[in-house]
């Protein structure tokens, strides 16, 4: 069996009655890193293997009324189909009898919160997924989730935007246009629906600057000779809007970043189908202690409102 720990590997160790330890450590290794997407993402159960989400638009702004004419009758159209099936994440390892009956366990106890460890990668790397494929991966509309001619199902509604014209790097300037862009989404039969962002969603390389434009009272603006009239001019973002800025580590574009709006207002899930379990038994004719860690899940959306981004230039 691949992956068995044995003595001949780690002679100076100890351990007695391991599995129990193990899990116990394996459990608080996963509770001890924080996950990113659970301050964004909406989080639900399921209970079956695939989740299902249809829309329907409403009907436009009502026209006006001409005395003595009949109103106008109109009715609400099918929207898009969005099927969202569950994938199952695990490993495990073994460890043979004799290292348990013969060595101590401290690096038999580094295994197990190898096994913790692993999964919590694994959900950070799916749920950044959603977002570094957001650029290139058509979604229920036929177009990808950042994109600025998402079509509505509605005869005659325009097409909406949730990116930028022209993408460009976070400064003061993007960050303002995009919440405008993000102010103009309409629903699906092309009425306002007044999305405010909550979040400014960046990776590592840009969890500084995010930071700044977020947090400062006033404008992040270097006070010049030339520039005299941005001195002490509000942090209008913050003020008007209250950005929180989150780091999220597995964003595979170094300038790329995104707004989301706060969870009602945004169709981006995470759906447990199981969470993380933990299982060991023994292989008796090999005298191997195995532990397994697994869980299912699903990582996805099901509309573009609600979120925003761009490439950054």
């Amino acid at each position: 069996m691949a992956g068995i720990i044995r003595r001949v590997n780690f002679s100076d160790l100890t351990l007695e009655e391991a599995l129990p330890v193990l899990k116990e450590v394996c459990t608080d290794t996963m509770m001890e890193f924080p996950l990113e997407y659970e301050g964004l993402y909406n989080i639900r159960d399921m209970d079956r293997g695939i989740v299902q989400y249809t829309q329907t638009s409403g009907i436009p702004a009502a026209p006006e009324v001409s005395e003595g004419e009949e109103f106008s009758l109109d009715a609400p159209v099918q929207g898009y189909d969005k099927t969202m099936t569950a994938i199952k994440v695990g490993v495990m390892i073994g460890i043979t009898q004799e290292m348990l009956d013969d060595n101590k366990y401290q690096d038999a106890l580094d295994r197990a919160e190898q096994l913790g460890r692993s999964v919590r990668e694994a959900q950070k790397i799916h749920a950044a997924r959603i977002l570094n494929n957001g650029f290139g991966t058509n979604g229920p509309d036929g177009v990808p989730l950042f994109s600025v001619s998402h079509p509505a199902p509605y005869p005659g509604a325009p097409a909406s935007s949730n990116r930028l014209a022209a993408d460009a790097d976070l400064s003061q300037t993007s960050l303002q246009d995009l919440i405008t862009v993000m102010r103009n989404t309409t629903d699906m039969s092309g009425k306002k629906v007044m999305i405010r962002p909550k979040s400014l969603v960046v990776p590592a390389e840009l969890e500084f600057l995010a930071h700044e434009l977020t947090q400062s009272e006033m404008k992040p603006q270097a006070s010049t000779n030339n520039n005299q009239t941005e001195v002490n001019a509000v942090n209008a973002p913050r003020s008007r809007y209250g950005l929180q800025p989150i780091v999220m580590d597995y964003l595979t574009d170094d300038d790329a970043w995104f707004l989301f709006s706060d969870k009602p207002d945004h169709k981006i899930y995470w759906h447990w189908r199981k969470q993380p379990a933990l299982k060991s038994w023994e292989e008796e004719k090999s005298e191997v202690q195995v532990m397994k860690i697994s869980t299912r899940y699903i990582a996805d959306y099901a509309d573009w409102r609600g979120v925003a981004g761009t490439t950054g230039a």
